[in-house]
C-alpha cells in the first residue's frame, strides 16, 4: 500500500496538495471578497480583482508533485506490490522464493531503484533469477513500464531452455563475464500483466522437485537364510551354566 508523501515545504503553493488547496480556496475566498465589498466604491473592481487573481493560477497549477518524476518508493508501492500479491494467488510460494531488492548509493543510506526477484527454489541449472524491474521512457520521467529480467550462466541447461521459450529475441550480457540476460515485456504492461508472466517463467525454469520425481524402483526381497543359525546357538551355549 502506497503511503501518503511526507509533507513538504512547498505543499502551500501546490494544489495537488491538501495544504495547497486550502490554501488556493481561501485566497479564491479573499478575492472575491474583496470584488464584493468594492464593487460599488471603485469603478470595475468586480471585473479588475478577479482578473487579477487569475495572474496566481500558475503558481498553484505548475510545478506540482503529479510533475515530478516518481519517487523509487512510490513506483515500487504501485507497480511492485500489486504484482507481489497477485503473484502470490497464482504460484505455490512454498516452492518460489520472492524477494523485494533496492539499490543504494555508496555509502548512502538513499536507493534509486526498487526490483522484485523471484526464482523457483528448485531451479533449472544455470538459472540465476528472474527480476521484475520499472523501465522509464526517459531519464526522469513520471511514469515506469514493468520489464522482466531473466538472468542465467551462459552455455547452461537454463539457457538451452531459454532459447526454446524465447526464439529470437536478443540475449544482452549480464553483470559478469558468464552472465547472460532475457529482457521481456509484459503484453499488457499493468501489474497483473507481469504477475502473470513471472508465473509463467517460474513455473517453465523450474527444476525437477524431490516430490515430483519417479519414485525408486522397491529393492528385490532378500532370500531366507536356509542354513543353521548359529549365533542362535552361541548364544544359548553362553547362557548354559558351566
Amino acid at each position: 500500500m502506497a503511503r501518503a508523501p511526507a509533507p513538504a515545504s512547498g505543499d502551500a503553493l501546490d494544489m495537488g496538495t491538501r495544504t495547497g488547496m486550502i490554501t488556493v480556496v481561501v485566497v479564491s475566498l479573499v478575492l472575491g471578497a474583496l470584488a464584493f465589498l468594492l464593487r460599488t466604491r471603485v469603478a470595475g473592481a468586480a471585473i479588475a480583482i478577479p482578473l487579477t487573481g487569475a495572474v496566481l493560477v500558475p503558481l498553484f497549477a505548475t510545478g506540482t508533485r503529479a510533475q515530478l518524476p516518481r519517487a523509487p518508493g512510490e513506483l515500487a508501492a504501485r507497480i511492485l506490490a500489486p504484482a507481489r500479491d497477485l503473484l502470490g494467488r497464482l504460484v505455490d510460494l512454498a516452492h518460489v522464493d520472492v524477494r523485494c531488492m533496492a539499490r543504494f548509493g555508496e555509502g548512502t543510506k538513499s536507493y534509486d531503484e526498487v526490483r522484485l526477484a523471484c526464482a523457483p527454489n528448485d531451479r533449472i541449472p544455470g538459472l540465476r533469477t528472474i527480476e521484475l524491474a520499472l523501465a522509464g521512457d526517459s531519464a526522469g520521467a513520471p511514469a515506469a513500464l514493468p520489464e522482466v529480467l531473466v538472468r542465467f550462466d551462459d552455455g547452461s541447461p537454463a539457457a538451452s531452455k531459454i532459447a526454446q521459450l524465447a526464439p529470437g529475441i536478443r540475449i544482452v550480457p549480464g553483470r559478469s563475464p558468464e552472465e547472460r540476460v532475457l529482457r521481456l515485456s509484459p503484453r499488457v504492461p499493468t501489474p497483473a500483466g507481469a504477475a502473470r508472466l513471472l508465473a509463467r517463467l517460474a513455473s517453465d525454469l523450474e527444476g525437477k522437485r524431490v516430490s515430483d520425481r519417479a519414485p525408486l524402483a522397491t529393492p528385490p526381497k532378500a532370500r531366507r537364510f536356509a542354513g543353521i543359525e548359529r549365533r542362535i546357538a552361541s548364544l544359548r551355549g553362553a547362557a548354559a551354566p558351566a
